[in-house]
Parts: structure tokens; sequence; C-alpha cells
């Protein structure tokens, strides 16, 4: 039941409001960093409010521009939009922390400029997060392509600003070239921009224009880069360039959670269960997915560079999302959607403890790194438990969104995701059990030069070695925590939610 509220908005000013803020205090670096947290808090508080009417079944909603009555700038809060706004604003608090440590232990440069970006980085997520039709989608998803740059270029090097350029042309050009053609298309088939759960096409559009509406998915398709789907996932590992707070959030979490959650809105309110089955693009979607999952595994086998395993696995992982959508029956809805917060959590971990060692031990590459774990006792122990949950095993996040796309897939009698789900996992236990063994000592490193790239040619010595300081600890391990959690009490937290969208309330607790 839709029901009048300033209630996005108050989320998406809390972070807009507070890049004056963050701007202004620039000069005092002690209070700007206080700012930063205090901005973040406020912004996951204003998500957290709406959960109770969401919970109720309501639906806040609020307009902020009418051109004309089919064309708005408007923004609605159900629980699909709910799960990824509070995914990204509660792991932003965790990484603000982090990065505060983080930048400070790197001395890095354009501090201020870093926060500033994050926080409109943070106002666009809100703003995908919260839209009710394609056309408010599109602008924010463009708005956070254009936040995101100097995030990615932040260090400033050749390598930064070449990452960064390939970054905004993969994301500006697909999104021009196909997502924008797309929603317009959609626009003239379907009569309308909004998000209508069950899909905007009727039966005499299924019938009669099914070649341009099967055209039309594929320019969605093609023009999601943000969910690095294959073979448009170049733009990913070349953004690892940037700094570990921003592959950790953003390239973890933010932008590539927008990516698939866009599609998870294509999928489910702009096509619908029907149309999807009745133009075979649920079969087409599932190979897509499929395809992507196992060549970013495959690939990941082979790396040395620890960000750039992790890059990989990300784009396996998202594909996960987007085939638990494709199977449109509760389990495998439901799967996919968990999948937002389980991999979001259980990722960050991975990269916050990568970043770790680079600051501790000043190593990326994986031949580099024998042993590290054993300076390093608690950030290697939260890397065990975000190895772990994005193989899948059982009490940690991983498990549970693996077993909910099993069923699904099972269910919807397609065997190939069942086979890709399997061998998937198979591959990454291969390669995080590798980083495992290495980080722990147990097992010899690759050998150097093994992988896309190589390590330096001199190794630092491991003595001094060990933990990072508080502000980069404690993120690490309470998102192993968290990751815990997930895994042992999904009832209690993520499931609840996820339950509430439609179409995935048939699934019995």
């Amino acid at each position: 039941m839709l029901m009048q509220s300033m209630s996005p908005a108050a989320a998406m000013l809390a972070s807009l409001g507070g890049v004056a803020l963050l701007g202004a205090l620039g000069k005092t670096p002690r209070l700007r960093d206080m700012a930063a947290l205090l901005v973040a808090a406020v912004q996951l508080i204003c998500v957290l409010a709406m959960l109770p009417a969401v919970m109720g079944g309501q639906t806040p909603s609020f307009t902020l521009l009418s051109f004309v009555p089919s064309v708005a700038i408007a923004f609605k809060v159900d629980a699909l939009g709910l799960i990824f706004a509070i995914t990204a604003s509660a792991l932003w608090l965790v990484t603000t922390v982090y990065a505060i440590g983080y930048l400070r232990a790197t001395q890095s440069a354009a501090q201020t400029r870093f926060h500033v970006c994050f926080a409109l980085t943070m106002t666009a997520t809100m703003g995908v997060a919260f839209a009710s039709n394609l056309l408010t989608m599109y602008l924010f998803y463009e708005a956070m392509t254009l936040a995101t740059y100097y995030l990615v270029a932040h260090e400033g090097t050749d390598e930064a600003y070449a990452g960064g350029r390939k970054y905004v042309g993969y994301h500006l050009g697909t999104s021009i070239a196909f997502l924008l053609p797309a929603i317009i298309l959609s626009f003239h088939l379907g009569g309308t921009f909004d998000f209508v759960p069950g899909g905007i096409f009727g039966d005499g559009a299924i019938e009669s224009q099914r070649g341009l509406m099967i055209v039309v998915y594929v320019l969605f398709l093609a023009g999601s880069a943000k969910v690095a789907l294959m073979p448009m996932h170049g733009w990913l590992p070349a953004a690892m360039v940037a700094p570990v707070p921003v592959s950790a959030l953003l390239h973890a979490v933010a932008v590539v959670n927008a990516g698939a959650f866009g599609l998870l809105r294509v999928m489910f309110d702009v096509f619908g269960p029907e149309a999807m089955q009745a133009l075979g693009l649920t079969t087409l979607t599932v190979y897509v997915a499929s395809f992507t999952i196992l060549a970013a595994s495959f690939y990941a086998l082979r790396l040395d560079s620890l960000k750039a395993l992790l890059a990989y696995s990300t784009i396996g992982q998202l594909a996960y999302i987007v085939l638990g959508g494709a199977l449109l029956n509760p389990n495998g809805m439901l799967g996919g959607i968990v999948h937002i917060v389980n991999h979001g959590v259980s990722k960050i971990t991975l990269f916050l403890c990568a970043g770790a060692i680079a600051v501790a031990a000043h190593r990326k590459y994986l031949s580099e790194m024998g042993g590290v774990g054993r300076r390093m006792p608690w950030t290697m122990a939260a890397f065990v438990v975000g190895a772990c949950s994005m193989i899948g095993f059982p009490a940690t996040a991983g498990f549970v969104s693996k077993w909910f796309l099993l069923v699904g897939a099972y269910e919807a009698e397609q065997v190939l995701a069942m086979v890709v789900l399997v061998l998937s996992t198979l591959l990454s236990a291969g390669y995080y059990l590798r980083a495992i063994g290495v980080l722990g000592g147990t097992r010899q490193p690759t050998r150097p030069g093994d992988g896309v790239h190589g390590p330096a040619a001199h190794t630092p010595p491991l003595s001094g070695v060990r933990d990072p300081s508080r502000w980069m600890l404690w993120p690490l391990v309470f998102t192993a925590a968290l990751t815990v959690l997930l895994g042992v009490l999904p009832e209690a937290t993520v499931l609840a939610l996820a339950r509430a969208v439609p179409g995935v309330s048939a699934v019995a607790p």
C-alpha cells in the first residue's frame, strides 16, 4: 500500500547534505573524519527507520518532479529496494571507519575529495535503490558513474587515470548506447516508465511485438555494465587500481549491486515472469549468467594478484544474483535477492583483508604472501571466514544463498544452472583454498610471474608485519562476524525482509 512519505528523501539528503559539511571541514582532518562517520551513521538510521513500514506492507513514496502524468522523477521504498539500501548504507559506515585508518596509514592525498565523492556516490545509490520508475533509476545510475570516477582515479597515477577512463567509458558508453534505448522502447511498448510488480507489458504486446521485446531485453542486458556480465566486465578488474576502501564498497557492494539490482527490477517489474517465460528470456539469462560464472571462476584460478582474484570472484558472484532472478520461482528469486546482502558482506571482508595486508606487509601478489597470515592472525581469521562464505560452506552467508539457488534451479528443472552452481563452488574452493594455504604458510606460494601480473622483483621482509590499526582491524572483524551471523541466523536477518518481495512470499520459513 502506497503512503506519501519524505523518508526516501531523508536518506538521500543525509549523504547529499554531508557533501557540504565534509567540504567545509576539509582543512581540519579530524573533524572531517568524524563528520564522515556522522553522515554515514545518519543515512543508515534514515534507511533503517523505513523498515517497520515496509515490513508492515506499506510502501513509502514521494514524487520530486512530474513533467507530465506519465513522466516523473519519483521514489518508492519496497522490500527489494530496502534490502539494497540497507546493505549499501550499513557497509558505507563500516568502510568509512576503515577508510579513515587506511588513508592515514598510506598518507593519501585528497582525502577530503575522497569522502565527498563517497557521499555523492551514496546519494546516487539511494536514488537507484528507491527509484519508482526506469527514468529515475537511469538518472541516478548515471550520477553514480560520474561520482565514482574520481574515486577510481584517486591515486592520480597514469594507471589510475587509465582505469578511471576505462571505467567511465564502459558505463557511459553501454548506458547511452543500450540502456537508454531499452528504456525508451519499454515506454513505447508498455506506456509507462513505472515499475509494476508482474511487469508493464500486456498480453497484446507479448503476442504482437515478440521480436522487439526480445531486442529490448537484450539491450537491458548489454546496458547493465555495472553487473559485469561477460563480455561487459572489463571495467571491473581495471577499476581495482582504486584504493582498497573504494574497491571494497563500490566494487563489491554499491556499484556492482546497483547493476544486479537494476536487472532484477527489469525481470520482476518491467517484463515480469509471464513475459520472461513466454519470450524465452529466462533461458537466455540463465545461459549468459552461467557462462559468466564459469568463465570468471576459471580465470580466477590463474591469478596471482589478490585484488584481481577478488575482482573476478565478484564477476562470478554477481552472476549468481542474476541467475537466481532469472529462475523466476520463489526459491530461486529468494537466493538471488539475499545474495545481494550475503555477497556484499562476505566480499567486503575479503577486500578489507587484502588492504590490511597491503598496508602492513606491502604485498599485493599471492606469490609474495607466504606465511603473512601467521603474523596477522585476526586478518587471517577474517579472510578465512569471507573465503569460506564465497565457497559456500555451511554456517556462512554464502551457503544460504547457494542453497536457495540450488533448490530453485532444481524446481525450475534447469539442469545447466545446477551443474554451474556445483562446478563454480568447486572452482571457488580451488582458488580460495589456494590463497588461504599461501597466507597460512602451509603451501608454496605461486611462482613469481605466474598469473596475469607478476609481483615486484624485490619482496619486502616480513619482520615487523602485524595486524593493522584498530581503525582498519575492527571493520574487517565486524564484517566477518556478520558473515557468520547471516549464515547461522538467516531467518532472523535477511530472509525476513526478502520474503516481503512480491513473488517470493510462497517460500515457507
